[in-house]
């Protein structure tokens, strides 16, 4: 077992944790702003 391809790929879930978290934010944050000019 390679213990630095273990830090590795968790290192690697960690940053997907990550991307998932900040795509989430930017969907959410264009969701509003679309109904914000769509009732304006």
């Amino acid at each position: 077992m390679d213990p630095s391809g273990h830090t590795k790929s968790r290192g690697f879930e960690a940053f997907m944790e990550k991307v998932t978290l900040v795509l989430g934010v930017v969907f959410f944050g264009l969701a509003i702003a679309l109904a914000y000019i769509a009732s304006h």
